[in-house]
């Protein structure tokens, strides 16, 4: 969601307005260690570009006192027609980030 407020306007209106949809292809993850309830924990993600028509979102969870590596994984995002369903490439505002 941050990264869609970045260009100046919410994820659904953007994907609204350019007629696209962004549904997961592929999802990892590795838990390293357990979270116990009450626990506070810190969610990083890094987005890069693969290529015009996919996304991939790295995340880290980490214990938010002692920064252990608590789970990390990606989840990678297909561009693709609302119409037709087919794949197509990344507007060229949401490429620009």
């Amino acid at each position: 969601e941050e990264m869609f407020a970045s260009l100046g306007q919410a994820r659904q209106s953007l994907m609204e307005r350019h007629r696209f949809g962004m549904p997961r292809v592929e999802v990892s993850a590795r838990f390293r260690a357990p979270a116990r309830a009450g626990q506070l924990v810190r969610v990083g993600i890094a987005t890069t570009v693969e290529n015009p028509r996919r996304l991939r979102h790295q995340f880290e969870i980490r214990d938010d006192n002692s920064n252990q590596l608590l789970a990390d994984g990606f989840v990678r995002v297909a561009c693709v027609s609302v119409d037709t369903f087919q794949p197509r490439d990344l507007p060229h505002d949401v490429v620009q980030t």
